[in-house]
């Protein structure tokens, strides 16, 4: 009696714990996405941008995030390069599964339910930083499905007025020849 006790207790703390979980994830329904020239200042919201947007203009002392397709089951990753990191730099990098298996190739747009991990980075310009492209580092536990693309996040902070080109490359990293031919996209960056 006390064991059927015991394992109904687990059982409705369990449904408790996925509740509570399923009523604290936050959205991103108050993002701008796909505004090539909007602009970010530090009380403004975070604007996303996708692989079709090319210019962003953003304020100093703000932020915007870059969002790009990714299966990195496949081995490719996104690598990124920043053309004058006094004017803008890495602040987050985070990669989320699409539960609906999008990735790179299909160009899905990340809908259909992402589970997140986040990468552990240390804050732009704080010396933690990792360089470019480099390995993600610890990662978050949360269920995944076997092969399910999804899509990586980089939010980057603007340090000071200037111009910036960020490059992203879908490469694999181990693989030399993967960069000839590598799907590339480029944004201008702006910082007023």
């Amino acid at each position: 009696m006390q064991r059927n006790v015991a394992i109904s207790s687990v059982v409705v703390a369990l449904a408790a714990v996925l509740v509570l979980a399923a009523a604290c994830k936050t959205s991103d329904a108050g993002t701008t996405a796909g505004t090539p020239s909007g602009e970010v200042g530090q009380d403004a919201e975070v604007r996303t941008y996708g692989s079709g947007d090319s210019e962003i203009t953003a304020q100093a002392g703000g932020s915007f995030r870059i969002q790009l397709d990714e299966n990195p089951t496949t081995g490719y990753r996104w690598e990124y390069e920043i053309s004058d990191e006094s004017v803008v730099g890495l602040q987050e990098d985070t990669y989320a599964q699409s539960a609906a298996g999008g990735n790179h190739a299909g160009g899905g747009d990340g809908a259909g339910g992402l589970q997140e991990d986040s990468y552990a980075q240390g804050a732009a310009g704080s010396g933690d930083a990792p360089e470019a492209g480099a390995t993600p580092g610890a990662l978050s536990q949360s269920p995944s499905i076997v092969g399910a693309g999804g899509l990586h996040t980089f939010t980057f902070s603007c340090f000071g007025a200037g111009s910036a080109t960020v490059t992203f490359r879908y490469v694999r990293s181990w693989d030399p020849d993967t960069y000839k031919g590598a799907d590339t996209v480029t944004y201008q960056v702006t910082v007023r």
